[in-house]
């Protein structure tokens, strides 16, 4: 597979799952009450879609650098916050405060991962570093809500966390839209 189409590979896969985000982040910005459950499962399957396809476009014939390592930590703990939030809500596992507070710690680690994996080896000319920054941001101002702000507001959080997420979700179409410029025939 030539490097193009691993990139045009890699740009779809990015784009699917922006707009997969930013479709339910606009159905909870606009109707809270009703999409809280909807939001959560569906956050939580998106998170581990997201790692799942950050570990299917891993190099991992390469040498192991700090990049790749931080990289697979953070596609990782995207599958397991993911798995704890479908766990703790399908089939109530969890106090909801307990499972709060260790996804938003979960996200938070994420959203340094993501920031770090995008500075660790940039180079000289960093692409989309914009992109990146609003997408850890996006991470970390969810996860440090689900850890600081009380369940019983749960409609200002979805709405907080969906702006959070339509953040992220234009970030990653912005950054999908950029590798798959780069990779466009010249």
């Amino acid at each position: 597979m030539s490097v193009a189409s691993e990139g045009y590979k890699k740009a779809r896969m990015g784009a699917v799952v922006a707009v997969l985000i930013l479709i339910a982040g606009l159905f909870a910005m606009f109707s809270p009450a009703e999409a809280l459950r909807f939001l959560v499962i569906a956050g939580g399957g998106l998170l581990v879609i997201d790692g799942i396809m950050g570990l299917t476009t891993q190099r991992l014939s390469g040498p192991m650098d700090g990049r790749l390592i931080i990289s697979l930590a953070r596609n990782g703990l995207s599958i397991l916050a993911g798995l704890l939030i479908l766990a703790g809500v399908l089939w109530n596992l969890f106090e909801s405060s307990l499972l709060s507070r260790f996804v938003g710690v979960l996200l938070v680690l994420i959203g340094f991962a993501e920031l770090i994996s995008g500075i660790v080896g940039r180079g000289s000319k960093p692409i989309g570093f914009f992109a990146l920054l609003l997408s850890a941001m996006a991470y970390l101002v969810a996860g440090f809500a689900l850890i600081f702000v009380q369940i019983s507001s749960a409609v200002f959080l979805v709405k907080l966390l969906a702006a959070a997420a339509i953040v992220y979700a234009a970030a990653h179409l912005y950054r999908s839209w950029r590798a798959y410029g780069a990779y466009s025939p010249q």
